[in-house]
């Protein structure tokens, strides 16, 4: 979930997902997963081949980040993604969220900050010019402890080379963990920020 997903398409990643509409939002209920979460209203749900195309385009303009994406282009822990309606920020890079279920082995047990902590080192190794801008540090999330950091990088595109920010949270939940990764434009002159919080603290789970 580290990398920059560039383009949206309005489709869904699978049939388990329950979708409650309102005026302004939508949440949606995995029943497999025990969770629920609400997008923002101007988002839309980010299809896997939108994504699998996306990791081909950022492999093919950083080749130097060709590990990070081929490690991150396996989508089977991936339950669904979010992005910015299309259009919404243009000659930027579009912001996703992403949200997976990871076995927790070796780190059942572990706590949210730890995970993390164990994480870092190889994407600091995969991302030649990442800055740590919040080390891993603890966090509640939907009542639960979880782990949270925030880095940034830049990716080449199209529209030129930019700097992102991702926001990673990590919440154990037995032998696996819930695993929400977030990438906006670091300068955040899109208030893209904003939305991103509005849809992780929606996050509520029911068993």
């Amino acid at each position: 979930m580290l990398i920059g997903t560039l383009r949206a398409l309005r489709f869904g990643l699978g049939c388990l997902l329950v979708i409650s509409a309102s005026a302004s939002a939508e949440r949606f209920t995995d029943r497999k997963h025990g969770f629920s979460i609400e997008k923002p209203a101007d988002w839309c749900v980010l299809s896997a081949q939108a994504i699998t195309e996306d990791h081909r385009s950022i492999e093919r303009d950083n080749p130097e980040l060709s590990q990070a994406v081929r490690d991150k282009s396996n989508l089977s822990n991936l339950i669904i993604a979010f992005t910015r309606s299309a259009g919404a920020s243009p000659n930027r890079l579009t912001s996703t969220v992403k949200i997976g279920l990871v076995r927790s082995a070796p780190f059942e047990g572990e706590s949210g900050e730890r995970i993390l902590n164990a994480l870092l080192p190889s994407i600091q190794s995969l991302l030649p010019d990442v800055k740590v801008e919040t080390a891993p540090e603890v966090v509640t999330l939907a009542g639960e402890g979880a782990g949270h950091m925030e880095l940034t990088y830049t990716l080449k595109a199209e529209q030129g080379p930019e700097r992102i920010a991702v926001e990673t949270w990590v919440v154990p939940r037995g032998k696996s963990y819930l695993q929400i990764g977030a990438t906006y434009p670091a300068d955040d002159q899109t208030g893209d920020r904003a939305a991103v919080m509005e849809l992780v603290s929606s996050l509520r789970f029911s068993s």
